[in-house]
């Protein structure tokens, strides 16, 4: 009942980030999002509450495509697709090994793969594939 009650368009805020035209980007949101409820979907008395008077947080209401339509701001930010900036590593920095002296006690790891861009194979989610292959903690795992 606590979803019913809080989780509603209203007190949501959706940031998204792609390499497609803004127009595809927007009707993916619409899309994928559109079904999310307005208001509550429970009443403000509703048992759960159980005299606590409470009430659900309301943002102004709106929708998430009229959300979408008065967050564009293209006329004073222009934007730069992904695909311009290229790879974040030029050729002369890879394949290095870095040495450095910790200045902590902390055992930690962290590992850059510099691949491609994978947006057109989103339906296979190849990141996740690799992410579960180098996260996976079985015996023999990595």
């Amino acid at each position: 009942k606590f979803y019913n009650a809080h989780y509603y368009a209203q007190n949501m805020s959706l940031v998204v980030i792609g390499a497609y035209p803004l127009d595809k980007l927007q009707a993916k949101v619409v899309e994928s999002f559109s079904a999310i409820p307005s208001l509550p979907r429970i009443e403000e008395n509703d048992e759960f509450y159980n005299g606590m008077n409470v009430q659900p947080y309301r943002i102004n209401p709106c929708t998430w495509e009229s959300k979408i339509k008065t967050n564009s701001n293209s006329d004073t930010h222009p934007r730069t697709p992904i695909t311009k900036f290229g790879m974040p590593f030029t050729p002369t920095s890879l394949n290095r090994i870095i040495r450095s002296i910790p200045v902590k006690d902390k055992h930690s790891l962290s590992i850059t793969f510099q691949i491609p861009p994978q947006y057109q194979y989103w339906e296979s989610k190849p990141c996740d594939y690799i992410a579960h292959l180098l996260g996976h903690e079985a015996q023999g795992s990595l």
